[in-house]
This record gives structure tokens, C-alpha cells and sequence, in this order.
């Protein structure tokens, strides 16, 4: 499971000292895009050599217990679900073994042909890939 290392700096909290919410989705984000080069599909990669984008189709996040500034926290996100055209990654958010918040992104399987976009199936080879548990 790939687990990321992150600490709450200053300017990511509001003026109680609290992680400024919008900021776990920043986060999330960026852990989406580790979690892609840590199964071996960079999105970069993804999107020169077969024309493939993830777009978000749909967000969220559930705030259990509040992260302070300068806590030390864990970002673990896996691939929680597979459709036929899309893809829902789950993060977890811990703070000493604690859950502090969960999240999930859909996003989308679509191809970029110039400026056109189309939703499509993911192929095999890539649910093989994402499928991968460790």
C-alpha cells in the first residue's frame, strides 16, 4: 500500500490553526497522481502514449477529526472501485494510526484525440495494472 508522508504547514490552516479544508482535496489530488507511478502508469505517461486523461467526475471527502498545524499525518489512497469507464480512488487520511478523514474521486477513462474527448472502456491491460493489490 503505498502510504505518503505529509506535514500541516502554517499556510494550510485557517486562523484556528486547523487544515483549511479545501486543501485536502489539493492533496488528494496529488496522491491520486502518486498513487498512478506507484502502480507503474504515470498519468503523464498515460496521456503522451495512449492518449488518455482522468478527469474528475465527481469528488468528495468526510472530515472526521481535525488535523492541527504542524501535525505529521499519513495519506494512504488505493483504487477502491472499476467500472467500465471509470476508475473511484479512495484516500484515508491518518494521523498516528488515527483516521482522521476519508475521500474519493471518480474519475474518468476518456481519450484525447486533439480537442475531443470521449469516455471509453478501460482496456485489460490496465485492470490488470489497477487491479494490483499489495
Amino acid at each position: 500500500m503505498l502510504i505518503i508522508k505529509k506535514h500541516l504547514e502554517w499556510g494550510e490552516t485557517d486562523p484556528a490553526q486547523i487544515v483549511f479544508y479545501p486543501n485536502y482535496f489539493r492533496w488528494f489530488d496529488a496522491a491520486g497522481h502518486e498513487l498512478f507511478k506507484y502502480l507503474g502508469i504515470p498519468l503523464k505517461k498515460l496521456m503522451e502514449t495512449e492518449n488518455i486523461i482522468l478527469p474528475i467526475l465527481n469528488v468528495s471527502a468526510k472530515f472526521i477529526k481535525p488535523l492541527k498545524y504542524d501535525d505529521d499525518f499519513e495519506i494512504r489512497p488505493y483504487i477502491s472501485k472499476i467500472n467500465e469507464k471509470t476508475i473511484e480512488i479512495t484516500y484515508e487520511v491518518y494521523k498516528d494510526n488515527v483516521l482522521h478523514a476519508t475521500g474519493s474521486e471518480i474519475r474518468g477513462w476518456v481519450n484525447q484525440n486533439g480537442e475531443k474527448l470521449k469516455l471509453i472502456n478501460i482496456d485489460e491491460k490496465f485492470i490488470k495494472i489497477l487491479n494490483k493489490k499489495d
